[in-house]
């Protein structure tokens, strides 16, 4: 097993844990583990910080959860062969 630690975030200045905005990340070891390293950390930082962890830009004008709205509607589509047999 192969762990290392990522910053997060930085510590917050009014807790006494010194550690808190660290994460611990660990990857089986595999033959080329260190090429995985950067891609790994990354992703969670872009779960962190990235567009991922952004709010959507319509949330102050929907009532109602626009994520699980979405959900619904990406589930109740219809395949796409059903979609093309109206074409023809």
């Amino acid at each position: 097993m192969i762990s290392w630690y990522l910053r997060v975030r930085q510590a917050n200045s009014h807790d006494a844990n010194h550690m808190s905005g660290i994460v611990r990340l660990d990857i089986a070891t595999i033959d080329d583990w260190s090429d995985w390293i950067d891609e790994i950390s990354w992703a969670v930082l872009d779960e962190f910080h990235g567009i991922s962890s952004m709010p959507d830009p319509r949330y102050d004008v929907m009532p109602y959860g626009i994520y699980d709205c979405e959900q619904f509607l990406k589930a109740q589509q219809l395949p796409g062969e059903l979609l093309l047999a109206q074409l023809r």
